[in-house]
């Protein structure tokens, strides 16, 4: 019995699934397909919805049911709470995410999806054609949810003896789409071998993605290998050959741990550092927590600030970020060595002396404290979610793990709170913005940083 041996957080899955596309990375296009959607590869593959297509977090829902039927003995029909699911997919449990819980479930309803000769069983292949969510409806006595899965689709994943295990903490993590879809296809690729490549446009189809061009595929796809390498244990290293102009073909390896890890004592030499700072540059990755102490990120973050900064500087970052970093310790330390976090620990607690009033259009008296006025908000301005998201920028504002952000926070903690960490990400996200407004909302830096944020003018404003 599988679900009774198997690993808690290891879900089974057909190899076919994971080499064809069960959801899809297009938010704003799945949003926009209420009233159906069709997909289809030149393999024989043919996606079917008749409501809007599942995305990333859909894709973690279903994974997170099949799991539990699989510890059931792949029981058919699973009963649980709704609180249960939101909580174990570390998504909010505002009334937002119970409503789209229930959307979900609509999306996988209406979903089917037919091989044309394209699906193989180990052996040969075959024509099938099933979905995936036969029903689901609420128990309305415990207002417990129950799903009943399609038995075809059903046992096709527990007999398959072409399959993949999933490790369901990793899934979870990753919180970027392409990410998540080139761990799909990278896992069942390496399936009895340690280097697979495939050409860079017929990656994009796959996955599939809407860049078109190797130029712009390749960019995308180094990032998200660099997401994979950071959040799961699976280890990529990838190049890129370029045959002839307009070609390039991506060649994927996976490493062994021991290839994964580079040496301690080899560590820091590799990096760029001034005549002189080596020993320097040693003493200060001794201070970095021992998990983090060699990844490369952290390695070349540390390397740059010392080639600018004084090693004191470097030091005291170290040590703030060590003492304060909740969750991306990586992310937190970047921006601390970027902006002197620890320079406040260390000012002077004497009261700077007070200064005569100022006048309008001069700068704020640091006197008092600054609000949200200062910004040209009325002070009886209440913010929900929907007007919060309009300050986010605008590619961003679709992605659901910011909107699961922002609305775990505005229940939380209040709508100036988010706000001021909205406004403090969009000044100061360099890379991976989801990433800068987590560390943000955990730290409240804008809070803490409110001139920081007045000295840059708002974009855009929700109408009152």
């Amino acid at each position: 019995m599988i679900g009774s041996t198997m690993n808690d957080k290891l879900v089974k899955q057909d190899i076919n699934f994971l080499e064809h596309p069960l959801w899809f990375q297009d938010s704003k296009l799945a949003e926009t397909s209420n009233e159906g959607f069709i997909w289809q590869d030149q393999a024989g593959f043919i996606y079917r919805a008749g409501y809007k297509p599942p995305v990333q977090i859909d894709m973690i829902f279903l994974l997170y049911l099949l799991l539990r039927s699989q510890k059931d003995d792949w029981n058919e029909v699973i009963e649980i709470s709704r609180f249960e699911i939101l909580k174990d997919c570390q998504v909010g449990t505002s009334t937002y995410w119970y409503d789209r819980l229930e959307d979900c479930l609509e999306r996988w309803k209406m979903v089917g999806v037919k091989f044309q000769g394209a699906f193989y069983d180990g052996t040969s292949y075959q024509t099938i054609n099933f979905g995936i969510i036969d029903s689901w409806r609420i128990n309305e006595e415990n207002k417990k949810l129950l799903v009943r899965f399609s038995s075809e689709w059903l046992l096709y994943v527990q007999h398959s003896n072409f399959f993949k295990l999933i490790n369901f903490e990793e899934i979870k993590v990753l919180h970027s789409p392409l990410a998540t879809r080139l761990y799909e296809i990278l896992i069942k690729s390496f399936q009895g071998r340690t280097k697979w490549e495939i050409d860079a446009i017929k990656m994009a189809q796959k996955i599939p993605m809407n860049e078109h061009y190797p130029a712009d595929v390749i960019p995308k796809v180094k990032a998200a290998v660099n997401r994979i390498n950071e959040y799961t244990e699976l280890q990529i290293k990838l190049e890129v050959r370029r045959p002839q102009r307009g070609k390039a073909i991506l060649v994927f390896y996976k490493l062994s741990k021991e290839q994964s890890e580079p040496e301690t004592t080899e560590g820091p030499k590799l990096l760029d550092v001034l005549e002189g700072q080596e020993e320097d540059l040693k003493k200060l990755l001794e201070l970095v927590p021992e998990e983090h102490r060699f990844k490369k990120t952290v390695l070349e973050m540390v390397s740059k600030a010392l080639r600018k900064q004084d090693e004191g500087y470097v030091r005291r970052n170290i040590l703030y970020a060590n003492t304060n970093a909740t969750r991306n310790y990586r992310a937190y330390l970047s921006k601390a060595l970027k902006e002197d976090w620890a320079a406040d620990q260390q000012a002077p607690s004497t009261p700077a002396p007070k200064e005569a009033p100022k006048h309008q259009g001069e700068e704020i008296s640091q006197e008092r404290p600054i609000t949200l006025q200062d910004l040209g908000i009325p002070p009886e301005k209440q913010w929900n979610i929907e007007e919060l998201l309009k300050m986010v920028p605008q590619k961003e504002c679709e992605n659901e793990w910011i909107q699961h952000l922002i609305s775990n926070e505005l229940d939380e903690k209040g709508y100036e709170y988010v706000l001021w960490n909205i406004l403090y990400s969009n000044k100061y996200a360099l890379g991976s913005y989801y990433t800068m407004l987590k560390t943000a909302l955990e730290s409240n830096a804008g809070g803490l940083n409110r001139k920081m944020v007045l000295n840059k003018p708002l974009s855009s404003s929700p109408k009152s």
